[in-house]
């Protein structure tokens, strides 16, 4: 594989800080919404403690019970020995990790006729706009082909990860031994792209399918887009003592609870495969 795709990836570069590449992604999504109405996802199956509360009101959490509909602004929760798997209106999957946190930030998707099990779906049925910030912790993702018209994004405070169709893994953490953060997006077979911060312009896979990149929060940092090949992973760290570290991850919201007792091991690629037959339908009924 690796000599298909050769010894280094070239990558678009923009001058820009990475407060102003997050803004713009917002923007860009903004424009893609307009008049496309507000989607819904479900919840397939879970284990342990499993939560969602509005936006930023965290006192009104409440547990989360197989076959809930969640929507756009819901944040969803896991406990250290809990997971949920999600059901998007596109057919969309993601499978979050324990001890993990991500807010359905945008969630939309023109009405479409006909309804389908999930595994059924091979591709969106319409144009579909998602994007799930990560808070904390690790999700595992099966996005079914997109439309051109279509976006499944998913934003942690290092990088975003922009998925065009494939599984794929994503994971936010801190560890507090090397008091680092650390961004890592993981392309298992299909197409991923990475945008992030990074003094380098050319990034070189050699023999190595991981790439370690340092986040550059330097005035002239150069914003790039890093394409993923399958079966690489990417990852991106801060250094919690980083002068602008304060300024680009809450320390509040994006450490997850008991990150502070050591490093958060990434959970295992594949997780246990699960049977279910719920039926995902046209958005167009979504509140």
């Amino acid at each position: 594989m690796l000599s298909q795709i050769g010894n280094s990836t070239k990558l678009y570069i923009m001058k820009i800080s990475i407060v102003l590449v997050f803004s713009g992604i917002l923007a860009l999504f903004a424009q893609a919404v307009q008049g496309v109405p507000l989607a819904n996802a479900k919840i397939l199956n879970l284990s342990g403690t499993v939560t969602v509360h509005q936006g930023e009101d965290v006192a009104s959490a409440k547990a989360l019970k197989v076959g809930a509909i969640i929507k756009q602004g819901d944040v969803v929760s896991t406990g250290s020995q809990s997971t949920v798997k999600i059901a998007f209106s596109n057919g969309s999957v993601i499978d979050l990790d324990p001890n993990s946190q991500v807010e359905l930030e945008v969630v939309t998707q023109k009405p479409y006729r006909g309804q389908k099990t999930y595994q059924h779906w091979d591709r969106d049925p319409s144009q579909s706009i998602t994007l799930l910030n990560l808070n904390y912790g690790s999700l595992l993702g099966h996005v079914k082909k997109l439309t051109d018209a279509s976006k499944f994004n998913v934003k942690t405070p290092l990088g975003v990860t922009v998925v065009r169709g494939t599984r794929f893994r994503v994971a936010f953490n801190y560890d507090s031994l090397s008091n680092h953060f650390r961004f890592v997006s993981q392309n298992i077979d299909g197409i991923v792209d990475v945008i992030t911060d990074t003094e380098g312009q050319d990034i070189d896979y050699g023999t190595q399918n991981n790439v370690n990149l340092r986040l550059a929060t330097a005035g002239d940092a150069s914003t790039v887009m890093i394409a993923v090949p399958p079966a690489h992973v990417v990852s991106v760290t801060l250094p919690l003592d980083d002068p602008m570290a304060k300024q680009i991850v809450d320390l509040e919201k994006n450490i997850a609870p008991g990150a502070t007792d050591g490093i958060l091991p990434l959970p295992p690629i594949f997780p246990p495969k699960t049977e279910d037959d719920s039926e995902i339908v046209s958005p167009s009924g979504a509140a």
